[in-house]
């Protein structure tokens, strides 16, 4: 949800990159757990608004991958390094552990 409208506010340039980074991050992660575990899972990259969209068929492997990598390297030049980051936040040091 965040992704698909975060663009288009006008705000703050860091703290909207900030966010970005870390829905990037969160997204990115959270398929590379699923591709784990499952190897494929339906891919989904706008928010679903109604029963049929949720129906997805599954993406390859290698689908999950290339968008994990992808979403890892926008994260990376997003988010900020530890130093300036808020505790508890994503840092673009993680996202490199991610991508590794």
């Amino acid at each position: 949800q965040i992704l698909s409208s975060i663009d288009p506010v006008t705000f703050d340039a860091t703290s909207k990159n900030n966010i970005k980074g870390q829905a990037l991050f969160l997204r990115a992660y959270s398929y590379f757990e699923l591709v784990r575990y499952f190897q494929k899972a339906p891919l989904h990259l706008t928010p679903v608004t109604n029963r049929s969209e949720a129906a997805k068929e599954l993406a390859s492997e290698e689908q999950l991958y290339t968008q994990i990598i992808k979403d890892a390297q926008e994260a990376i030049t997003l988010l900020p390094a530890r130093p300036q980051q808020e505790l508890g936040r994503v840092t673009s040091g993680a996202a490199r552990m991610l991508l590794a």
